[in-house]
């Protein structure tokens, strides 16, 4: 994906990436705002839109968080409206461009398509952890010296992992992040590209497997710490 969209209300976000998919922009509307500012990796993304609605004074301390973790992304932001003056003040703090509404569609994306061909010399698509490099662009996986191409969803799925490697992410945020929203999605999709990369870290000799918490999420841990079945059901569920 190419653009991470973020806004105050998480189904604010995946509203606007929907849009944005249907314009041809590949979008991802699954983190919530709070996670991106936190302990969420976000490499990997050429650009952010951030909407902050109709407050663009709380722009200047997010961007400056935001810019922490994301030295090299491109990052537009939306607003409700404001004087020269806010303007200004979001651009200093951080962003590469603003556009206060009322504004066309056709302007956010003609936007979004100038950002993303500036040229940048730093900006990696490629997420790490100990043993395993995962290319966001060509799918491709390395462990050690093994190198293997991932399947579309595949890498959807790693990647997701691997950015929240901290903690368990949602059965939801995951399809909301792998699956289009217009594509039919049969009910154990999810599962079968989570098997397969299970699969595939396991013959390719990965130090991570994938972890299943009912009511919980899927989490990469390491190998010897995952359970033996799909679905781990010993830990306490939230209540």
């Amino acid at each position: 994906m190419q653009v991470l969209v973020l806004a105050a209300a998480l189904e604010a976000s995946i509203v606007q990436a929907r849009l944005l998919a249907q314009h041809g922009i590949g979008a991802d509307g699954s983190i919530a705002l709070d996670d991106a500012l936190n302990g969420t990796d976000l490499s990997g993304y050429e650009a952010v839109l951030v909407d902050v609605a109709s407050k663009p004074n709380a722009a200047t301390p997010l961007l400056q968080r935001l810019r922490q973790k994301l030295a090299d992304a491109r990052i537009l932001v939306v607003a409700d409206g404001g004087p020269a003056l806010v303007r200004i003040a979001i651009l200093d703090a951080g962003a590469d461009d603003v556009l206060m509404r009322p504004f066309s569609i056709d302007e956010l994306i003609a936007r979004l398509r100038a950002l993303l061909r500036r040229p940048t010399q730093r900006l990696s698509p490629t997420l790490r952890m100990a043993g395993v490099e995962l290319d966001t662009t060509t799918c491709m996986m390395h462990v050690g010296e093994r190198a293997v191409r991932l399947r579309r969803r595949e890498a959807a799925v790693l990647a997701m992992l691997m950015r929240t490697r901290d903690g368990f992410t949602p059965r939801e945020r995951l399809e909301r992040a792998v699956f289009s929203a217009d594509a039919p999605v049969t009910p154990n999709a999810l599962e079968a590209a989570m098997s397969r990369l299970r699969r595939t870290l396991t013959e390719h000799d990965a130090p991570y497997s994938v972890r299943a918490v009912r009511g919980i999420g899927y989490a990469l841990v390491p190998r010897q710490a995952a359970p033996s079945t799909p679905l781990d059901t010993s830990m306490p569920l939230p209540s």
